[in-house]
């Protein structure tokens, strides 16, 4: 090889080796500017908001934070020109703000923001650097809380929206806002300010002219601290987003005063107007207040099924173990089918609004595609026919009936069908008045000739027999051309 070609090579060798390095370099800089992504963990509103050292202000001010939760006001309501949200957990609220990020922020939506949290007025807030909305299926606004409780420890509610009755004590209009200072209706010891600024877009729509001091109102609004020039001391505020939020408890001052003039009649005209009118919000906040218990019973009682359904799965693992083993990935196929039953159902709980019941035919009919899928095999055709009347289960039933099916199905496909390759399996459900009838039946080769139902040595017998009875039911075992296993048991109308 001649001089001239050597370096040719020795060129284009160095043309490769800069390329190399020069690729080298643009993707690490492509990989420091994702690792530079904010990764500060999400944290609840009420821990970043902790005063450990009793300094009076939040121990993070000043330190960048990530927090999650809803928007309790829509981001163009309190200011037209810069977004201005509160976010709401079940722990606390906050206001984020920017001024330079545009506002596209909607009533409840599910917002993840990072940023600074630093003082504003004496009160913190979170200085956003950026934010993100996560798609859900529903807006939903966060519960408030009630106002009587505000109006105890404000601090403690800050920046969380607050619901309630009050009665007006004193009113004061400037150029800049409307105030009204509210006391509970059965208390003067605390009071809260209504303050609504004319940054609010909806100022011109409150009509605080009717309102008179002694008015009873129903106000909701976002529970605010503010340390106030004017008053030379903190105060605590409601911060109603619309007029909706304010609304009269009764008839206002003015409207009496009117009343008492033009007459009895229409006196009486009206106060029965107003007592059928305080009888529908008390009515209202009732259902309301109770709704609200249920909800938390519900979660409680929520919690409480998972742990007691974690413990069947560990009592059915330990029948298990006293059972002979011919197969491994048998034993755990029929594990992962019992565990898949009671997921399937918390699947639907957790989609229905009572979390109590779920709809039975909607589950079995996905969970059997699902044992079909997993016990049906290419070399067989062997199919599935379902009959199943619609109606709602309470949990406590669904659980052992889901556990029963997948028994009963369990040993249709695999005992059923071991030297037929063509054959039907039927599940029929129905409800007549306050009974519920489950049959599984098949038209495989039958039962032993020595088979009870009662005296089974298997673990899926002994499951069965024994879900039988949680249920408070009764099996019946008929061979007429078909293996039937038929389960009565009591539900609820």
């Amino acid at each position: 090889m001649n001089n001239t070609a050597k370096a040719g090579i020795y060129s284009i060798g160095l043309y490769v080796l800069f390329l190399c390095i020069f690729s080298l370099g643009v993707f690490n800089s492509v990989t420091a500017k994702a690792a530079g992504r904010d990764t500060t963990s999400i944290s609840p509103i009420s821990k970043i908001l902790l005063d450990k050292n009793g300094d009076g202000k939040a121990d993070l001010i000043g330190q960048n934070v990530r927090i999650s939760g809803r928007a309790s006001v829509a981001s163009s309501v309190f200011d037209d020109e810069y977004l201005m949200v509160y976010v709401q957990d079940r722990t606390g609220g906050i206001l984020v703000f920017s001024d330079t990020l545009k506002h596209q922020i909607g009533l409840g939506d599910s917002l993840v923001v990072s940023g600074k949290l630093q003082l504003y007025s004496g009160k913190p807030e979170v200085m956003v650097e950026s934010y993100s909305i996560i798609e859900t299926k529903e807006k939903r606004v966060p519960n408030p809380i009630s106002l009587d409780k505000a109006f105890e420890e404000p601090q403690k509610y800050s920046g969380m929206l607050a619901e309630g009755k009050a009665i007006v004590t004193q009113k004061n209009f400037g150029n800049t806002m409307a105030m009204l200072r509210i006391s509970p209706i059965d208390s003067s010891d605390h009071s809260l300010y209504a303050f609504v600024s004319r940054s609010n877009t909806n100022y011109s729509d409150f009509d605080f002219d009717i309102l008179s001091v002694g008015d009873h109102i129903r106000i909701k609004g976002i529970v605010e601290k503010y340390n106030s020039d004017y008053f030379n001391k903190t105060i605590y505020e409601v911060l109603p987003r619309t007029p909706e939020d304010i609304k009269y408890s009764g008839l206002p001052q003015q409207y009496r005063n009117v009343g008492l003039a033009v007459g009895w009649a229409i006196l009486i005209i009206v106060g029965g107007w107003v007592m059928l009118l305080k009888k529908q919000v008390k009515a209202r906040t009732n259902e309301l207040t109770q709704a609200l218990e249920e909800r938390d019973t519900l979660m409680r009682e929520m919690h409480h099924r998972v742990k007691n359904n974690l413990a069947v799965i560990a009592s059915i693992l330990e029948l298990q173990k006293f059972q002979p083993v011919e197969s491994v990935d048998e034993l755990i196929e029929d594990t992962q089918a019992r565990i898949q039953s009671i997921a399937k159902i918390h699947e639907k709980l957790y989609q229905t609004e009572t979390l109590t019941d779920i709809e039975v035919r909607e589950y079995i009919e996905e969970f059997s595609d699902v044992l079909f899928k997993t016990f049906n095999s290419s070399q067989k055709d062997i199919r599935l026919r379902r009959d199943i009347e619609p109606f709602r289960l309470d949990i406590e039933k669904a659980v052992p009936l889901g556990l029963i099916i997948n028994e009963l199905l369990s040993n249709a496909y695999k005992h059923g069908f071991p030297d037929i390759h063509e054959g039907d399996i039927k599940i029929t459900l129905t409800k007549e008045k306050d009974t519920a009838t489950i049959s599984v039946a098949d038209n495989g080769k039958g039962l032993p000739a020595n088979f009870s139902i009662t005296n089974g040595e298997s673990l899926g017998t002994t499951l069965i027999q024994t879900l039988t009875d949680q249920l408070e039911g009764k099996i019946e075992v008929n061979q007429n051309g078909w293996t039937e296993f038929k389960i009565s048991f009591p539900v609820s109308d």
